[in-house]
C-alpha cells in the first residue's frame, strides 16, 4: 500500500510502500511498517484506496 503522511512533529511528508498494516483496536492505532521503519498513525485525515492516503503520525518507532 502507498502512504503519504506527515510529520506531527515538523510537518514534513513521509511517502512510502508499507509492507505490512497492523490495527490495534485497543489503542484505535495502525502501525505500519516498511522495511527496518516502523511508524504509529494515531489520527487519519484522509483515505482513498485507489490513490495514496494523507496520515497524520505520531512518531517513527523502532522495527519489532
Amino acid at each position: 500500500m502507498r502512504v503519504l503522511m506527515r510529520d506531527s512533529q515538523d510537518n514534513s511528508l513521509i511517502a512510502f510502500d508499507a509492507q505490512e498494516v497492523i490495527f490495534d483496536p485497543e489503542d484505535q492505532s495502525i502501525i505500519l511498517t516498511a522495511g527496518d521503519l516502523s511508524y504509529v498513525v494515531d489520527k487519519i485525515a484522509q483515505v482513498n484506496a485507489d490513490a495514496l492516503s494523507l496520515i497524520h503520525i505520531s512518531e517513527p518507532t523502532r522495527p519489532y
